[in-house]
């Protein structure tokens, strides 16, 4: 500390020189004093009285508080401290208050430093009484570096770093806030659930790096669909919840979230090109859905998938009927888990006709689950399920690896057997999936031929490792076949851009042949574009007679369908390969 005027007022000391410390020698006070000015945090001693006038500092102190040493600063220090700050001492250590054996007090704090305005700051505080005098020992520590770190942390944990936007977790506690005022001012709160469509390959398209900035490009364009009291929040990846507070009308809700599907399909920019990236939405109303935050946005979420599984770039909202849909999902999923494990998942297989000679070439691979707590369920029911969950790549190499068996078997019987095999999305992208069908193929007799039956959906896809695991399999010897051929995407650059050998024509159009124009001039145009492309081709739903003289007269070579035999247990089809197919093209199975 600097040495201050050791005058006296009234006989009280002004200053730490002239304190006679019991015992102490001025040696030893210089000592002291140099000691404290080394230190890092500012200290005050101050008298205990209701201005708390000042007696000394260090040199920390004196240069932060620009307290001269040469001015008398005792009546200064509620400007120094602030009037608040000195208030709370004296009423911590005031008459009455807290006495010198009582552990020190910590405040937080603000002050005016010299170099940093408004600085946090925290007080520790503590009583001495010398010479009959009470004073105030005040260590006030600059804080502001640690509030940094803290409110940065705070950032990350509750708030996403590309957009800004807060997090779920927060979105879910403003949820709830937004619910209680509801609740006393009787209004709605509207919860708005949306997730950018098939993003993914978007980002895969343009990069990461831009793929961000598109995301930045959507945040700016939702915010300015909402008002500054609702929130918009990014709940992870490209979803994205909007709260809307104190509603009076489901309109109004209504109105906001086609606004955000509206400004969602102008053009985005990216570099010199403009990309529409649409969104499917789910919307969800306080009372009306929902009465917590966890279950409003569930509701919500329900809602947006279901805008997903009807298409698209559509808002839905939350209905019971969604609710029980959700329930039975959920069972399903639960039990086709163990389905495996309890043998409830079976093959059936349906026989591919040589149309002209009527003798089976081979057959389709169906998977059938018989539960025993849900009874007979639908491939149209749980092979959705079993997609989006993740379990059809255990369960379809299991069909795989099954399948395998049964066709060598045939195929030894016969001479050549085509087994045909569907394959999903998610397995066919498998890493693993490639090695898996090397591995099965080596196996294999040469008299087996190995049908992969492929959606559009998948050869529509914007991936590079699309076409070179198509390539891999085309060396192994698979052949590769679209399944439901003209029901998905209406460009048919594919067929020449990826070495598909099979079209299979899909039971839509087939069913109709004989009885509507339209679906007889698409089978007659896919099977001339088939031909003049040097395509194998199937046609799949042959149920009565006139559907096979259709497909006869126009030179169609193979089909399956009811007409022939339902798909049936491999002991079933032992006994149509053995008995052959009847002669007769009335017969029915």
């Amino acid at each position: 500390m600097k040495r201050g005027s050791a005058q006296t007022q009234q006989g009280v000391p002004q200053s730490l020189d002239a304190i006679q410390v019991e015992g102490a020698s001025r040696q030893q006070l210089e000592l002291f004093r140099a000691l404290l000015d080394q230190a890092p945090d500012m200290i005050l001693l101050v008298r205990m009285q209701p201005n708390l006038p000042f007696v000394d500092a260090n040199g920390l102190a004196r240069q932060k508080l620009s307290l001269n040493p040469a001015e008398n600063v005792q009546h200064e220090m509620a400007k120094r401290l602030g009037k608040a700050l000195v208030q709370r001492i004296w009423d911590l250590y005031g008459e009455g208050g807290l006495s010198d054996e009582d552990r020190p007090v910590n405040i937080e704090s603000s002050l005016d430093l010299q170099d940093h305005a408004r600085c946090p700051v925290e007080v520790s505080l503590r009583c001495v009484t010398l010479q009959g005098q009470r004073y105030g020992v005040l260590i006030i520590r600059d804080v502001h570096i640690r509030k940094d770190h803290e409110e940065a942390i705070l950032q990350q944990a509750n708030f996403d770093t590309l957009t800004g936007l807060p997090n779920r977790t927060i979105m879910l506690d403003r949820l709830g806030q937004a619910i209680f005022r509801a609740q006393r001012g009787r209004a709605r709160v509207g919860l708005i659930c949306l997730d950018l469509d098939r993003f993914k390959q978007v980002n895969d398209f343009v990069g990461h790096s831009q793929g961000d900035d598109l995301l930045k490009q959507v945040t700016q364009r939702l915010k300015g669909c909402i008002r500054s009291e609702d929130t918009l929040a990014r709940a992870g990846g490209d979803k994205f919840v909007a709260i809307l507070q104190q509603l009076h009308e489901p309109a109004q809700a209504l109105m906001v979230a086609e606004k955000m599907l509206d400004v969602l399909r102008q053009p985005l920019a990216y570099e010199d090109h403009q990309l529409v990236v649409t969104a499917s939405v789910g919307l969800t109303l306080y009372p009306d859905n929902g009465l917590t935050p966890e279950v409003l946005f569930s509701h919500g979420d329900r809602a947006m998938y279901q805008a997903k599984e009807d298409g698209r770039n559509c808002l839905r909202f939350y209905t019971a009927e969604l609710d029980q849909v959700a329930r039975t999902r959920i069972e399903i999923e639960s039990h086709l888990r163990q389905a495996r494990v309890q043998g409830e998942l079976s093959l059936v297989y349906q026989p591919l006709v040589d149309l002209q000679r009527r003798q089976i070439i081979g057959a389709e691979t169906l998977l059938r689950w018989t539960s025993a707590r849900l009874g007979e369920m639908s491939p149209e029911h749980f092979i959705p399920i079993a997609e989006d969950s993740g379990a059809i790549q255990e369960i379809g190499t299991m069909v795989l690896q099954s399948a395998f068996v049964q066709g060598a078997l045939w195929a030894r019987q016969m001479g050549a057997f085509r087994l045909s095999v569907n394959v999903s999305v998610r397995q066919f992208k498998s890493p693993d999936f490639v090695p898996l069908i090397a591995g099965l193929m080596a196996e294999a007799p040469p008299e087996l031929v190995l049908d992969l039956e492929l959606t559009e959906h998948l050869l529509m896809e914007d991936d590079h490792k699309v076409a070179e695991t198509l390539l891999q399999l085309k060396k192994l010897g698979v052949h590769l076949s679209i399944d439901d051929f003209g029901t998905g995407y209406s460009s048919l650059s594919y067929l020449k851009q990826f070495p598909i050998d099979i079209l299979k024509i899909d039971r839509a159009f087939v069913r109709d042949v004989d009885q509507d124009e339209n679906s007889a001039s698409l089978t007659r145009a896919i099977l001339s574009m088939a031909k003049s492309l040097n395509l194998d081709i199937v046609a799949e739903g042959i149920e009565r007679p006139q559907h096979l003289d259709f497909l006869l007269k126009h030179a169609c070579p193979w089909g399956q369908g009811y007409l022939f035999s339902e798909p049936v247990q491999p002991a079933r089809f032992d006994r149509l390969l053995l008995e052959g197919l009847p002669r007769d093209k009335d017969f029915t199975y």
